[in-house]
């Protein structure tokens, strides 16, 4: 076996990459899905679509990664969210998967994210410096009260009401699973987004997965939740603890299911900045644990 090369793939490895992922990784994963990962629609720097590990001119390894610019008081700031971490049967026991993961590095900017990652990866993201962005979230049901708090859905009703940079979160992620909702009262109003899915035993979820303003959600979330929630008797709204950046709110604590984890950009963001905007979870509709 000659030595394999590491470098960045480009939109020319796309279909390589997406048969390697659907042959090899997962085959009930059809290589248009895996695609998706790669080839996104946003504006923005979008350094490469993913590490490469090639070997005899063929793609043998593949560290995924999707990339998103945000303007962030006034300056961007990019975000790299991980995805699929595979290397062929053939070229395991080599460390390709650590190497290509430790490419990153050279990006100190970046505010790398992955969210949910397998067990058997968590060593390997601990070595790059990735840490625990939550370790519980807050849960609400829907026998609260309704407080005095307007709830806004709807794209064209949210628009006019919200900044520039976040009318493009709305367009970005118009024909994602990605639902915005406009929270009005007292304290002003804040836009969030929710990820809706109904996971059987565990409920109808309404995952909280962006917030404008922590103080802003914190004073309202409470008395909006039960509109949110809309009576349906399975329904449960979840958010993890960072989006309140520790503001007192109510709703029942619990542990995370699964790890979100980050390795912060110099300088870091605060962790509530931290969300699952422009992600492998809406890009392919996965599930948040």
């Amino acid at each position: 076996m000659s030595e394999p090369l590491f470098r960045p793939g480009t939109d020319a490895d796309i279909d390589q990459v997406a048969e390697l992922l659907h042959l090899h990784m997962n085959r009930k994963v059809p290589p248009a899905v895996f695609r998706r990962l790669m080839d996104y629609g946003w504006a923005g720097e979008k350094p490469h679509v993913g590490m490469v590990a090639e070997a005899n001119g063929e793609i043998v390894g593949f560290h995924g990664n999707v990339y998103s610019t945000r303007f962030i008081e006034g300056a961007p700031r990019l975000f790299g969210s991980f995805t699929s971490l595979y290397v062929h049967r053939d070229w395991r026991g080599h460390d390709l998967g650590l190497k290509m993961m430790r490419t990153y590095e050279e990006r100190p900017d970046v505010t790398y994210t992955v969210f949910d990652p397998s067990k058997r990866v968590h060593g390997i993201l601990e070595s790059c410096g990735f840490r625990d962005l939550d370790t519980h979230r807050r849960v609400w049901t829907p026998d609260g009260r309704a407080g005095d708090v307007e709830v806004t859905e709807g794209i064209d009703r949210i628009g006019p009401r919200v900044s520039a940079e976040e009318q493009r979160y709305l367009l970005d992620h118009r024909d994602m699973k990605a639902f915005p909702v406009l929270l009005s009262g007292d304290a002003g109003e804040v836009l969030t987004f929710f990820l809706r899915q109904d996971r059987g035993d565990h409920g109808f979820c309404h995952d909280l997965i962006y917030t404008g303003d922590p103080a802003r959600l914190a004073a309202m979330i409470d008395a909006a939740a039960p509109r949110i929630l809309g009576g349906e008797p399975r329904a449960r709204l979840l958010a993890d603890e960072r989006f309140f950046a520790g503001h007192a709110t109510g709703g029942a604590r619990e542990p995370l299911r699964y790890r979100r984890m980050v390795r912060r950009a110099d300088p870091a963001l605060p962790d509530w900045r931290v969300d699952h905007l422009y992600t492998e979870t809406l890009l392919i509709g996965l599930k948040l644990g």
